[in-house]
């Protein structure tokens, strides 16, 4: 009698083998070839798969998602626990919500986190995460701004908002070393809110910090082009698209909607960062330029082929960038 083939246990060799090849060449291609962790090539990964940048590149797919957040955008924001023990409370201001981290009567600094996501998304997983993370590593008090969001609200909307808001922070608490700090769209509403504060003789941050800021929704900057191939997250198009629609009939240079074309001097201590795999990367760079030309000092953090807003992101690469981040805050 023949003796049966154990058919599944080879078959089950055989897929575990070939998976661990394809890991294998994975590590290399992302180690040995594109000279970054194995976990950010996983994230690029995912984001392509996922097809993240259709919406910006693609107008029919952006308007799509214009007209759907039209209704989602109305609701309010629910984040049920925060994250690493640390309290959360909310507050409501008009159409603004904010999410205290790390409540205190007396903080020694407090955190104005201006999250990103086009003017359009409310806060993500990611941001979420390093608004906890931020109080946690430096016990400030950090609070997360949900600014109003297009199509429903706009720049306008969200500038008298947000800087109401502030003033009322100022005017009801010991705020310690104030800090904005803002990733993407947010960095550039931070910029923008440190510009408006400073020219209405209002108190604003003693630091900005700004990971990947959107600083330019013009989105004119000729040399972005070249970087579409490597960044999975943004796209030109529907990007500059979305600016149009936050600005809502104001120039696309008012400093409200491109704080790049702002009066940068005059203001605090800038700690940037950028990607070199992201699209953004050349209006960043020349946002330092022009910070360096108004006389404001700026720390620059160049994550080498890196995407979009690296410094939130789970990977190794993002330590380096929170040290700094954190060391900022508490300087």
């Amino acid at each position: 009698m023949k003796k049966k083939t154990k058919k599944p246990l080879v078959i089950l060799v055989a897929v575990v083998l070939a998976l661990l090849l394809v890991l294998g060449g994975f590590w290399f291609y992302s180690r040995a070839i594109n000279h970054r962790s194995f976990m950010a090539g996983v994230v690029d990964l995912v984001l392509t798969v996922s097809r993240r940048a259709d919406k910006f590149n693609d107008l029919d797919k952006c308007e799509a998602y214009i007209a759907e957040k039209a209704e989602a955008n109305k609701e309010p924001v629910v984040i049920e626990k925060a994250k690493f023990g640390i309290s959360l409370r909310e507050e409501r201001h008009e159409s603004l919500q904010a999410f205290i981290y790390n409540d205190q009567e007396h903080p020694a600094q407090t955190v104005f986190y201006y999250h990103g996501g086009a003017y359009i998304n409310q806060p993500n997983p990611q941001q979420l995460t390093m608004a906890a993370r931020t109080a946690k590593e430096t016990g400030a008090e950090v609070v997360l701004v949900v600014y109003p969001k297009e199509p429903v609200y706009d720049c306008k909307t969200a500038y008298e908002q947000c800087i109401s808001y502030y003033r009322s922070c100022l005017a009801e608490n010991d705020c310690g070393k104030i800090v904005f700090m803002g990733d993407s769209a947010g960095g550039g509403l931070a910029l923008g809110l440190a510009e408006a504060l400073r020219d209405q003789g209002i108190r604003g941050p003693e630091e900005l910090i700004l990971i990947s800021p959107w600083a330019d929704v013009t989105m004119s900057n000729t040399e972005a082009a070249a970087y579409l191939e490597h960044d999975p997250m943004l796209g030109i198009d529907g990007l500059r698209r979305m600016g149009e629609v936050w600005a809502n009939g104001l120039d696309l240079t008012d400093p409200r909607v491109s704080p790049l074309y702002g009066d940068l001097s005059g203001l605090p201590h800038v700690t940037l960062t950028v990607g070199t795999w992201e699209v953004l990367y050349p209006d960043i760079m020349l946002l330092k330029e022009k910070l360096d030309q108004a006389g404001t000092a700026c720390d620059l953090i160049v994550g080498e082929r890196m995407i979009h807003c690296y410094p939130i992101v789970p990977v190794p690469e993002a330590k380096a960038a929170q040290a700094v981040i954190w060391s900022a805050i508490l300087k």
